[in-house]
């Protein structure tokens, strides 16, 4: 279903008539019409979070959420039901299945190979294949956290709340914002206990989208700006905490973007940018991906979250994204070039721009519900630029079957 058949499915079910509905969100009947008709696409996270509350579901009620993880390509054990289980495995299960045939852990330096592995496939969008290695890196880490003394012990238990780190980040685009949330606050635990600030830091900042991606950006807003301050009064003068104190105020730049806050947007990116001239280059610091280019492209989504289409592109014009390393963050900036240009009435620039994102990251067009969206109107107006390419990538990641 289109987001706006569930709209109306929701509405129908509170017994509201399109002209009560429009009336909540100050909009008129006719826009509301032509949106859940599929003649206009939800372009904004702020539309369905006022929809959403109005209506009294969650906002990935609205969007289809959640989505299911299918096993990896070449049939490895994995998908959102494996990710779940290793998860919410409780310390006593673990001892139960702590027998010998088990093994002895793994050697730390193999750990950390494998989760920077893990790191790489969240930011290159693959997705599948981090579902896939997940689940028995989550219960080998566990392991040699359980089994190791001093040092080691605190090693392992960073390696740990990096494993729990990326499982939130995989959790949150699969829509599973509620493990995510779990995942988080383990992830948060395991850094306390490797008693590493910066891996707790970067804990909240995945705790930042997830509560983003759940539709609580007031929340999101708090706790990046909280854990911001207490960075700001700490040695913020250090690369690493000046690339996670840069991170944490681009989410809480888009939160309150999402929010219709378009003065506190605007100097939450100014912020932003101070911290990332006085970085002076992009890093990556704990998957963190912060410096002048994501000041850059994190100001064109808070313009798309705006609403303003012709702001956004005439600010995407401005920065060219490829320096990044994450294919996944290059992606959702072609996916946030598409959308302004569909707010601004351009549906071949649109369609385009959302190619440039399946070429970069099938799987994030996959798993972002406005990319598919989007993808649906722009299939559903049958421009004649385009129209072979388009339904191509609307069967790769089944919007088509």
């Amino acid at each position: 279903m289109r987001i706006g058949e569930r709209i109306a499915y929701y509405r129908h079910r509170r017994g509201l008539s399109q002209a009560e509905l429009a009336g909540h969100l100050g909009r008129t009947p006719a826009w509301l019409a032509t949106l859940e008709g599929g003649a206009r696409p939800v372009d904004r996270w702020a539309t369905l979070i006022k929809i959403a509350a109005v209506l009294q579901v969650h906002v990935r009620d609205l969007v289809g959420q959640p989505f299911l993880l299918e096993l990896a390509a070449d049939g490895r054990r994995g998908g959102t039901r494996a990710v779940r289980d290793a998860l919410l495995r409780s310390r006593v299960t673990a001892g139960s299945l702590d027998t010998p045939d088990r093994g002895q852990p793994r050697e730390l330096p193999h750990l950390r190979a494998r989760v920077t592995l893990a790191s790489r496939l969240w930011q290159a969008a693959r997705y599948a294949e981090l579902g896939a290695v997940l689940p028995v890196l989550l219960e080998d880490v566990r392991l040699a956290t359980d089994r190791s003394a001093g040092d080691d012990r605190r090693a392992a238990s960073g390696l740990l709340a990096e494993s729990y780190q990326v499982t939130a980040g995989l959790l949150t685009r699969l829509g599973e914002t509620d493990l995510a949330w779990a995942a988080t606050e383990r992830a948060i635990a395991a850094a306390e206990h490797a008693d590493d600030p910066l891996l707790t830091t970067a804990g909240v900042w995945h705790l930042t989208g997830v509560l983003l991606g759940s539709g609580r950006p007031r929340e999101a807003t708090d706790v990046a700006l909280a854990t911001a301050d207490r960075a700001t009064a700490d040695d913020a003068d250090a690369p690493e905490r000046l690339s996670l104190l840069g991170a944490l105020l681009l989410d809480a730049a888009t939160a309150a973007a999402v929010q219709d806050d378009r003065a506190g947007a605007g100097e939450l990116l100014g912020r932003a940018a101070a911290v990332a001239r006085r970085l002076g280059a992009d890093r990556n610091d704990l998957w963190t991906l912060f410096g002048p280019t994501a000041v850059a492209l994190q100001a064109v989504t808070v313009a798309v979250e705006l609403g303003d289409g012709t702001i956004a592109l005439e600010r995407a014009r401005a920065v060219d994204p490829a320096p990044l390393p994450s294919l996944a963050r290059r992606a959702r900036h072609a996916i946030d070039v598409a959308r302004a240009h569909t707010q601004t009435g351009r549906d071949a620039a649109a369609a385009a721009s959302l190619l440039q994102a399946g070429r970069l990251a099938p799987e994030e067009v996959r798993y972002q519900p406005l990319a598919r969206e989007l993808l649906r109107y722009l299939l559903q107006r049958q421009h004649p630029i385009l129209p072979a390419e388009l339904r191509a990538l609307a069967e790769q990641v089944g919007v088509l079957g």
